[in-house]
């Protein structure tokens, strides 16, 4: 039988998780706002081969992880938490990414919208949708946590736009 404590306290882990993603994703959004910019154009401009990187690094990655993990050393399971560290990391870039996207498509529909709020709304958003069961949970928050690590790997390891377009001048002048 389950008490209504248990159900309390299964709410509240659960509204304190989604407060805290979406704290991550607002934060990221602005104290990486470079790497979160180049992060919305990849995501904007090569939605797919973002979720295929993100897929193939979360999945091996998750591989080695959950095999170093197992191993009862406390080396190799340390080793193993810092592998999934590591990609939620490159996801947390990402989503910051991400976060910015939904924001910018929001600001149309409320021109009143400043740059923050409409970053926060997009990120509640996104956060509240994964909350919808199965669908939600099974298609909508693997989809972005695919999408946000390979967003957060192209922005981390890619080449600026300003430096990218930045040629030096063989005339010299």
């Amino acid at each position: 039988m389950v008490a209504l404590g248990d159900v309390f306290s299964v709410v509240a882990v659960l509204f304190g998780v989604c407060l805290a993603i979406w704290a991550l994703m607002v934060g990221v959004s602005m104290l990486f706002s470079a790497k979160s910019d180049r992060a919305s154009e990849i995501i904007q401009s090569h939605p797919w081969g973002a979720f295929l990187l993100g897929a193939a690094i979360s999945l091996v990655a998750g591989f080695i992880s959950i095999s170093l993990i197992s191993l009862p050393l406390p080396g190799p399971k340390l080793a193993g938490t810092l592998v999934y560290l590591s990609v939620l990391s490159l996801a947390a870039v990402g989503s910051g990414g991400l976060a910015l996207l939904a924001g910018e498509r929001l600001r149309p529909l409320d021109p009143a919208l400043s740059e923050f709020r409409a970053v926060a709304k997009g990120s509640a958003i996104l956060v509240a949708s994964g909350l919808l069961p199965l669908l939600g949970w099974f298609v909508f928050v693997p989809a972005m946590l695919f999408v946000s690590v390979g967003a957060g790997v192209m922005a981390l390891l890619g080449r600026s736009p300003s430096r990218a377009g930045l040629a030096v001048n063989p005339e010299g002048v």
